[in-house]
């Protein structure tokens, strides 16, 4: 739920939220940690007496046997740009793979229009419908929620071109609907990709993803001609406010 009046205060760019503004969301996925099914040691090739992490898959990822003390580096799957790579300790104890580099080229394709002078409400609602339907990697959560923010504020550069106040504020309306619903998709069915972040990762891409959320709502607040509350809900956000 939003609540703004017209004739608001101007905020700036990724302003602390005031008190009476208010983002619920349902709990995070939990933070990358190494997953059940990696066998925790193993004697290595031939009988090596050197410590071997033992091949693993996952992710659409086949892992070979790496020794203890490095990292093993491939292409991310599925077609997606950056490297993957799987950590294996001196005790050939392997770590889960870490696919936060991993961009989907949707995604990828996407941040590009965000940038420039495609439709803004045009982007966001193919990232809402794309987050929604498509598996998406770790590196695909970091970007979604820096488009989120690049697109809240190209439109409050753009709305300064609308003269009429009804226009800005379905225009920006329309954007935190799309924003709702994209950070939703985020929060519900991926928690695959939020996994494949390590820990500062993912709270740093939680943090971006509430900021961008917290960015359109007072966009809207500063362009509502009228004083009135509104109201968006999915299934993942209960409240916005």
């Amino acid at each position: 739920m939003l609540a703004g009046a017209a004739g608001a205060r101007p905020r700036a760019a990724f302003q602390s939220p005031p008190h009476n503004s208010c983002t619920k969301l349902t709990p995070l996925p939990a933070v990358w940690s190494p997953r059940a099914e990696v066998p925790s040691t193993g004697s290595g090739p031939m009988g090596s007496e050197v410590s071997w992490c033992p091949p693993t898959s996952g992710r659409g990822l086949i892992w070979n046997w790496t020794q203890g003390g490095e990292t093993a580096v491939q292409p991310c799957p599925g077609g997606a740009s950056g490297w993957a790579r799987r950590p294996c300790d001196p005790m050939g104890l392997a770590g889960a793979a870490d696919l936060s580099e991993c961009r989907s080229m949707w995604l990828s394709t996407l941040t590009s229009r965000a940038h420039i002078d495609d439709a803004v409400l045009a982007v966001s609602h193919d990232l809402a419908s794309v987050t929604a339907s498509r598996a998406l990697y770790g590196g695909d959560v970091t970007a979604t929620a820096r488009i989120l923010n690049s697109l809240a504020r190209r439109m409050a550069n753009d709305v300064n071109d609308f003269p009429d106040i009804n226009q800005r504020e379905a225009m920006v309306t329309e954007l935190v609907s799309t924003a709702v619903a994209t950070g939703s998709n985020l929060m519900g069915g991926q928690q695959a990709a939020w996994a494949d972040l390590r820990p500062l990762e993912h709270r740093a891409a939680a943090t971006s993803l509430l900021l961008g959320l917290e960015e359109t709502a007072f966009l809207l607040a500063n362009n509502l001609h009228h004083e009135k509350t509104v109201r968006h809900a999915e299934a993942n956000i209960r409240e916005y406010c």
